[in-house]
């Protein structure tokens, strides 16, 4: 036996003693510094890519032909308590057509982050819309509601 042994063993007797000793304090301090930790970091900002659903919002003359993408993603960025929020009820990009758009031949739409819209209650804020650029084709409708051929 060396004569650092014993001093060793007294070390680390002394370390378990202070680890037990009043373990129900210990565990509801390291407890209540997990919850601050989850709320501060709730608040910090964040950015994140989320699928959006795009609605065309036609004229009654109008239908929406071909191109026309059932989602485009949208760069979101605010508190991360905000942005959970848009999981479960995600952003829309929305843009309108008129009876002025060119029927039969595709047109070009530039979507930007002001065309999204956050659902009520959500203080995020769009940074870009990825794909920034959709071809879109429209046809007339018809008297009967039916797409007429261009």
């Amino acid at each position: 036996m060396t004569p650092r042994e014993p001093e060793r063993a007294g070390a680390l007797s002394t370390l378990r003693a202070a680890l037990v000793h009043r373990w129900p304090v210990k565990l509801a301090a390291l407890a209540l510094a997990f919850v601050l930790w989850f709320v501060v970091r709730a608040e910090e900002p964040t950015e994140v890519v989320l699928d959006a659903r795009f609605v065309a919002l036609l004229d009654s003359t109008l239908v929406l032909a071909s191109g026309a993408p059932t989602s485009v993603q949208v760069v979101v960025t605010g508190r991360a308590r905000e942005v959970l929020k848009l999981y479960a009820n995600p952003p829309v990009v929305v843009r309108r057509f008129d009876d002025e758009t060119r029927r039969g031949e595709p047109v070009r739409v530039t979507l930007s982050p002001a065309d999204v819209d956050f659902p009520t209650g959500v203080e995020a804020r769009a940074r870009d819309v990825r794909p920034r650029v959709l071809l879109l084709t429209f046809a007339s409708r018809t008297a009967n509601g039916a797409p007429s051929r261009p």
